[in-house]
């Protein structure tokens, strides 16, 4: 039966800036993959694909045990229900391959340290023709060598003198897209 695939998890490491004002960065994922010579259907080009016998199509036979029928995979065809003629030779009759690819994931401005997103359908290649799994992708925010960042404020820390800190004064602060205030 066609199932869902698994999920992918990776991390992506981004500048204080990047995260500050979103980015648009290219991953490189190792996964399933759907096999590009036979499409999924786990047969060669032209190769006929029959409804297996010993299971009548069901992907199961039942297995005698102590007076139960216990439902199993069938042998025959793997579970699958069918029998092909010509295997591919390139996935080996699985339809799913192991492959690199390029994602390009849109990273939102104001991403915090530790988020994730999630790319539906994205992740691996379901077996049997079933759905895409999610790719979810950790962010980590490098720190900035003056700014920081708490909860949703930008903090900076600015020396000032005891006379500054009792009296008062004008003092030059930097800001995040260059220059002081």
């Amino acid at each position: 039966r066609a199932r869902r695939g698994n999920d992918l998890e990776t991390r992506v490491t981004i500048s204080f800036a990047d995260a500050l004002q979103g980015v648009t960065s290219p991953l490189r994922i190792t996964g399933d993959v759907v096999c590009g010579s036979c499409r999924g259907s786990r047969a060669e080009a032209g190769s006929k694909v029959s409804t297996c016998s010993a299971c009548r199509g069901s992907g199961q036979v039942a297995r005698n045990v102590g007076g139960f029928g216990i439902p199993q995979a069938c042998n025959a065809c793997q579970g699958t229900g069918q029998k092909i003629e010509k295997p591919c030779r390139n996935c080996h009759a699985t339809g799913i391959i192991r492959d690199t690819k390029t994602v390009q994931i849109k990273i939102p401005r104001g991403v915090k340290d530790g988020a994730a997103i999630r790319l539906t359908g994205r992740g691996a290649a379901g077996p049997n023709g079933g759905p895409s799994g999610d790719l979810i992708v950790r962010i980590n925010v490098t720190n900035h060598p003056v700014f920081g960042r708490k909860e949703d404020n930008l903090t900076v820390t600015v020396p000032i003198t005891f006379s500054e800190a009792t009296l008062g004064a004008q003092i030059s602060v930097p800001v995040v897209t260059g220059g002081n205030v």
